[in-house]
């Protein structure tokens, strides 16, 4: 069975065990790279990183250069900073050449 992966700080994930999803807390993004090392090695498809953590794993992220698992920003309880949007913005550019997010 496909696995669904959080990391993130706790309060911004705690709320997805309870949907099933495999929840990792991270401290900082040094944390975070770890996790992601071993989820490359298992049967994890989907994994959602808060946006808190995404930003200081921000190069890290753009040198993944595979298929699975997808790797999607989410907002933390803090609210959003807009680094999900700017990521999809740029994969849309790259796909179309065109900008279709205002």
């Amino acid at each position: 069975m496909s696995k669904i992966a959080f990391i993130g700080e706790q309060p911004s994930i705690l709320g997805f065990k309870a949907i099933g999803a495999d929840i990792f807390p991270a401290a900082d993004g040094n944390e975070a790279v770890n996790m992601l090392e071993n989820m490359f090695k298992e049967d994890y498809k989907i994994i959602y990183i808060t946006e808190n953590i995404a930003g200081q794993i921000t190069d890290y992220l753009k040198g993944i250069d595979r298929l699975w698992p997808i790797i999607t920003i989410i907002p933390g309880f803090k609210g959003s900073k807009g680094l999900g949007k700017a990521r999809l913005r740029n994969y849309i550019i790259k796909a179309t050449g065109t900008d279709m997010i205002s």
